[in-house]
């Protein structure tokens, strides 16, 4: 019955939605000659709930310039509540005429995934700078499982006036081959998320305190812990919990090991995937993040404050490179994700650390590390700087200072 009302529900919300569109963009197209442009800066994330990646941090950045006018658009009362608390400005859906006000005044509106802030269209007839921050990194390109979703995807990115690309490979490769961008669209300032990373001092604060790591598990969890950070990533098709295809991995047996190693293992859920959620599994030493319930999730946090990664196809592996930190990988479906997904280089070729197989291969690459963390690292050095040339170069500068520059740049027009 519940599904049956969610369902009648949406149906309505979108009829009502095309109903009034056309009457809104009617009567807002000739307002926007009345209203006079100003020094407005709107950003939002990939979802209205959530307030992580390069969205953020770059609000957070451009917040400190007395110059603009910046807010932020969320409906999550989480987030709202996080912004009160710290004095920024933010936007919803709750204040629906400010909303439109300021949609009609922002010379910019700014997001890291492939739409933008558009209520009832508004964005569309007014004229404002549109940016794509992007999200994404690495050898993944994307999907030939979803050629509907791939053709969406482009058509919604050729709408924006700039699209952010973190390196020039990338511009190239992406920008050029793969979204047929002209030239005068690509920008490559770099990912604002990351800019932390290269504050060493920050780094070694956060990794010597491990102040989220405690938040996150609980008291129980001592900074003398070290803890393997898990990140699958998403996949375009149905997949059950990775891990459980770790041939001989018992949940009892490897819980007691981490235990005995004074580890903790943690993994994070991917914000599209509800499959891991339900496939997913917890012990005394092993946590699980639930994403979709935690809207203040900030993976950049987390991942200054564990020792080791274990990963898959998650570009998470291009952010964490920056961190110098070991990384493992394990690729259970690998024939079938190769081929449902493009990728520019061999993957495998790329990778910054050793693939395991099994439960075995995988406690014994884990030890090794314990034990020799500078041979280890030494090992995949060559591959780790590669990874960054390709896929992060113009992110090694302060890519939020890049991103102000360019802004007042477009304010001043």
């Amino acid at each position: 019955m519940n599904n049956i009302i969610k369902i009648l529900s949406s149906k309505l919300k979108y009829l009502i939605k095309l109903i009034l569109k056309p009457i809104l963009y009617f009567f807002f197209y000739p307002i926007k000659y009345l209203v006079k442009k100003s020094n407005i800066v709107l950003l939002s994330g990939a979802d209205d709930q959530f307030y992580c990646g390069n969205s953020r941090y770059l609000y957070e950045f451009l917040s400190k310039d007395s110059k603009l006018r910046v807010y932020y658009y969320t409906n999550s009362k989480e987030v709202q509540k996080y912004l009160n608390l710290h004095n920024l400005k933010f936007i919803s859906l709750s204040r629906p005429f400010e909303l439109i006000i300021l949609m009609l005044q922002a010379k910019i509106v700014i997001n890291s995934g492939d739409s933008y802030l558009n209520f009832f269209g508004i964005t569309d007839i007014s004229s404002v700078f549109k940016i794509c921050l992007n999200h994404g990194s690495g050898p993944k390109i994307k999907s030939n499982a979803c050629e509907d979703f791939w053709k969406e995807h482009v058509k919604k990115s050729a709408k924006f006036d700039f699209i952010n690309f973190p390196s020039n490979y990338t511009s190239n490769s992406f920008g050029n081959d793969l979204y047929n961008l002209p030239v005068s669209k690509i920008i490559s300032l770099g990912y604002p998320r990351c800019d932390q990373f290269f504050n060493k001092k920050l780094v070694d604060k956060s990794f010597a305190k491990k102040e989220y790591l405690k938040e996150l598990i609980g008291n129980e969890f001592s900074i003398n812990d070290k803890t393997l950070l898990y990140t699958p990533t998403w996949r375009p098709y149905d997949y059950e919990f990775p891990l459980l295809k770790m041939k001989g991995l018992e949940l009892i047996h490897f819980n007691k090991w981490l235990q005995t190693n004074n580890l903790y293992f943690v993994y994070t859920t991917h914000l599209s995937i509800d499959m891991y959620r339900k496939y997913g599994f917890e012990a005394d030493r092993i946590k699980m993040i639930n994403r979709s319930k935690f809207n203040l999730f900030d993976i950049n946090k987390l991942m200054m404050e564990v020792d080791i990664l274990l990963n898959d196809y998650s570009t998470s592996s291009v952010d964490f490179s920056i961190l110098g930190k070991p990384q493992i990988f394990f690729l259970p479906d690998a024939n079938t994700y190769s081929k449902k997904v493009d990728f520019i280089d061999e993957y495998r070729d790329s990778m910054p650390g050793a693939e395991i197989k099994d439960y075995n291969s995988f406690i014994e690459k884990i030890e090794y590390i314990l034990n020799n963390e500078k041979n280890y690292l030494s090992d995949y050095k060559s591959r780790n700087i590669d990874l960054l040339e390709k896929y992060l170069y113009n992110s090694y500068v302060n890519s939020s200072n890049n991103f102000n520059q360019f802004i007042n740049k477009i304010i001043s027009l």
